[in-house]
């Protein structure tokens, strides 16, 4: 009895010792990463302002920076963790009233800056192994974002009796909105230490559709006080959609 468990105890050392040394990378487990995810700003501006419609700039981007530390976790998979940021500008077309008969449409600068964290599992493809070659990456996202009034001369809702409604307050406000993404893309390694990541991405928010019925008078009468927000929900998920990552990284230990 003694010899068999004797016998099953060693029998578990080995089984361990051998996961030991078939995960990880060269005997190191752990990544750390610096992405960055870029997608066009076709109508609205972009961190500093400028669209390719309204300035013709074609090198006017979003962007998310997204730094992270990847385990891994067997040896075509890993998991990792990381935190999000995303600054941008947008125009909020809200409707205003002169006078009882009378409704305009107005475009509006606001600023939006996230803050969040990511979640996310790699499957490498194929004979790749952890973490080297083709990949496919599933991503979880938190935005935790605050947006503010930046039009802040603007004359018409002086003129219109507006300077005192909240949604012309230079004081931010804050929401939030969850997304998930999915990434195909490969990861090089050189000198068994620097890793170089390319991919492309798509993925959703959950929130940002309303902005398309905002368009309907009605909307704003049932639900006035809402436009900036979730004109500002619509901006991060138009940045979210699509993007074309790089980024670099170690495997540190």
């Amino acid at each position: 009895m003694k010899n068999k468990i004797a016998l099953l105890f060693l029998g578990m050392q080995l089984a361990f010792a051998g996961y030991a040394q078939n995960t990880g990378y060269m005997g190191k487990h752990f990544i750390v990463s610096m992405d960055a995810s870029f997608s066009p700003a076709y109508t609205q501006p972009n961190f500093y302002g400028h669209s390719i419609v309204d300035n013709g700039d074609y090198f006017a981007f979003n962007c998310f920076l997204n730094p992270t530390i990847e385990a891994i976790v067997w040896k075509k998979g890993s998991l990792g963790v990381g935190y999000n940021y995303f600054s941008s500008y947008y125009n909020a077309e809200i409707y205003l009233s002169d006078d009882v008969f009378s409704t305009l449409n107005y475009n509006f600068l606001y600023q939006v800056k996230s803050h969040g964290f990511t979640l996310y599992y790699k499957q490498y493809l194929g004979d790749n192994i952890a973490p080297l070659g083709h990949y496919f990456k599933l991503s979880f996202e938190g935005l935790f974002f605050n947006y503010q009034f930046k039009d802040l001369l603007s004359q018409q809702i002086i003129d219109l009796g507006y300077a005192s409604d909240s949604r012309f307050s230079s004081i931010p406000s804050n929401s939030h909105v969850f997304g998930v993404k999915v990434e195909y893309g490969y990861d090089f390694l050189f000198f068994n230490y620097l890793k170089i990541s390319s991919g492309l991405s798509v993925g959703t928010t959950f929130g940002g559709y309303k902005e398309t019925f905002l368009s309907d008078y009605l909307d704003f009468v049932s639900d006035s006080g809402n436009e900036p927000l979730e004109y500002a929900k619509t901006r991060i998920l138009g940045a979210y959609w699509v993007g074309m990552k790089v980024g670099i990284g170690i495997l540190a230990f």
